[in-house]
């Protein structure tokens, strides 16, 4: 079984850019708890779309899983090439880090057009049988994949509202 993950760049983010805060360290701790979840009902496979932000933290839950269960795997699904050369050196070497650690490294097309995103977002969609959501409700490309995933009947796990009101239980579905 396959998962794919949506949610928002840091600019969106509650706590933007500061990974140090309490709520970006629940996020982290959701997301591991839900990779595992899931690991438990059979999804093998996680696409990622490998943005700063949200994606990365994604990403880094699932490589911490692939510790202890080996036959996890991360997928880097990457709208075009070239996707950090705009990113700090930091975060570049952190987006390297991670896609050198992906099973596999798709690329949708090589050059950026203002549709890669969504391109990006629609090949994951048409393979995946859970999405997980870290989406806020507001208008964008996280959103764009949560209502598609709804409209195809696709489960939609999301993490906003455990992380946005702590008093919440992760209970994946």
């Amino acid at each position: 079984m396959i998962c794919a993950f949506t949610g928002h760049r840091p600019g969106r983010l509650p706590w933007g850019e500061q990974e140090e805060d309490p709520r970006c360290d629940l996020l982290k701790d959701c997301l591991l708890e839900t990779v595992r979840h899931l690991s438990d009902k059979g999804v093998n496979v996680f696409l990622c779309g490998m943005a700063r932000g949200s994606d990365t933290l994604f990403a880094e839950a699932v490589l911490r899983l692939q510790e202890e269960r080996p036959q996890t795997e991360l997928w880097a699904v990457l709208p075009c090439r070239g996707q950090a050369d705009q990113w700090t050196a930091a975060d570049r070497r952190r987006y390297r880090r991670l896609c050198g650690a992906c099973r596999h490294v798709i690329l949708i097309q090589e050059a950026y057009t203002p549709q890669c995103m969504m391109r990006r977002n629609q090949w994951m969609l048409e393979r995946c049988d859970v999405v997980v959501s870290f989406y806020d409700g507001g208008k964008g490309g996280t959103g764009w994949m949560v209502r598609q995933a709804q409209l195809a009947r696709i489960p939609v796990i999301s993490l906003w509202e455990i992380v946005n009101d702590p008093s919440e239980t992760v209970n994946p579905a």
